[in-house]
């Protein structure tokens, strides 16, 4: 596993452009036939596709949440190509004022230097044993 890959950095760089709400940046990495796939399935996300989906996803924790960030603490690239994460989730609840904080796991599929498919997963555990006995998903002809 490298932690130095160009898919690394790339999954780091949309992450920063997230926390930025760098909405044009972050389309930039962003294949418009993306997969968001939600393993575990969290209330209100499910499956979702496609650049829409990033941006949805993006107002709809916004509207819940004040300073809402991606903190990674881990990403590095998988020996078949993946890239796993560990990301500190946090944010302050819009209505409520709590502070919130949770540790997730992705594991985010390429193709051609964007993210083509991310699998969420609410305990990174769960997330790096998925990814140490899967492979990355078949890509289809032409793609």
């Amino acid at each position: 596993m490298s932690a130095d890959s160009e898919s690394v950095a790339i999954v780091r760089s949309s992450m920063e452009a997230w926390n930025e709400r760098d909405l044009e940046s972050l389309s930039r990495y962003v294949d418009p036939a993306l997969e968001w796939i939600e393993i575990e399935e969290a209330p209100d996300m499910g499956d979702r596709r496609g650049r829409a989906a990033v941006e949805r996803i993006t107002r709809d924790l916004e509207a819940a949440f004040e300073d809402y960030r991606l903190e990674p603490q881990k990403i590095e690239q998988l020996q078949d190509g993946r890239v796993a994460a560990v990301v500190r989730e946090s944010g302050r609840g819009r209505g409520s004022g709590a502070e919130v904080a949770s540790l997730y796991g992705y594991i985010i599929t390429l193709r051609e230097g964007k993210l083509a498919r991310i699998e969420a997963y609410r305990d990174p555990s769960v997330a790096l044993e998925a990814a140490a006995h899967t492979s990355a998903p078949s890509q289809p002809a032409g793609g």
